[in-house]
C-alpha cells in the first residue's frame, strides 16, 4: 500500500488567518509574530502554530514530515483481506492562540476493478484512548458503527494554547464478498492494486469568522 503526504498552504485574510499543516512539507507553520510598539506600549500578535506526530510499533511520537512513512506497520505484513494498518496520531498547539483543527484521510489513485475500488474495502476508525497501543484484540473490539470509509473519515476539535491530543487510527481491511473483485489471482488483467492515502491537518484560530477550509 502506498503512502503520500499532501501540500502545505498558507490562507490569510484581514479578518482570519487560517494555517494549512499539510505533510508534503511536514513542517510546522507560525504566523503573528508581528508587534508594534510605542515609547510606554507593546502591542504584540500572538502565534498560531499546529503541529502534527506519529507513534507506532517502530517509531515514538516523530514528527511527521515530508519523508515520513505513516500505516506502514501492517499486521499480517502484506495487504490483504484482514489486514490493518495503524498510527496513534498526536495534534499539538504549540503557539500562544487556542486554535480548531480538521484532521482528515485522502485518497487518490485508487485502483478499480470491475467497479470495485479498492479504497471501498478499506475501513477506517478512531481509537479514543490516547495511550493507545495497538493489539489485535483492540481493533476487534471496535463496534461495527465505529468504522467508516477513507474518503468520509474527519476528526475535528479544539486545542487550547499549548495543548495536545492524541488517539489511534487504524485502516482496515475488512473481508467480505467484495474481495474477489480485486483479486488479481482470479485470472484478472492488471497489476497489483493499491491506493494513495494522505493525511491532512487544517487549523485556525477559534475566534475566526471563517470555517476550515476542505482539503
Amino acid at each position: 500500500m502506498k503512502i503520500l503526504n499532501t501540500k502545505k498552504t498558507l490562507l490569510m485574510s484581514l479578518l482570519v488567518t487560517v494555517v494549512c499543516f499539510s505533510l508534503l512539507v511536514g513542517t510546522t507553520l507560525a504566523w503573528f509574530t508581528d508587534s508594534a510598539t510605542s515609547s510606554t506600549n507593546v502591542i504584540s500578535a500572538g502565534t498560531l502554530d499546529v503541529g502534527l506526530l506519529h507513534t507506532n510499533g517502530v517509531d515514538t511520537n516523530e514528527e511527521v514530515e515530508a519523508t515520513t512513512a505513516l500505516f506502514d506497520i501492517v499486521d499480517p505484513e502484506n495487504w490483504e483481506p484482514g489486514a490493518v494498518a495503524w498510527e496513534k496520531f498526536t495534534v499539538t498547539n504549540d503557539g500562544s492562540l487556542a486554535l480548531k483543527y480538521r484532521f482528515s484521510l485522502n485518497v487518490a489513485n485508487d485502483t478499480v476493478i470491475d467497479t470495485v475500488s479498492f479504497a471501498s474495502l478499506l475501513k477506517v476508525a478512531v481509537i479514543e484512548d490516547a495511550s493507545f497501543e495497538y493489539t489485535r484484540e483492540n481493533i476487534e473490539a471496535i463496534p461495527a458503527d465505529q468504522w467508516t470509509s477513507l474518503a468520509q473519515f474527519s476528526r475535528e476539535g479544539v486545542l487550547e494554547a499549548t495543548a495536545n491530543t492524541a488517539y489511534g487510527v487504524v485502516i482496515y481491511w475488512q473481508p467480505s464478498a467484495a474481495d474477489n473483485a480485486v483479486n488479481m489471482n482470479n485470472g484478472k488483467a492488471g497489476g497489483p492494486v493499491s491506493v494513495d492515502v494522505s493525511v491532512t491537518l487544517v487549523a485556525t484560530q477559534t475566534d475566526s469568522r471563517a470555517e476550515l477550509p476542505t482539503p
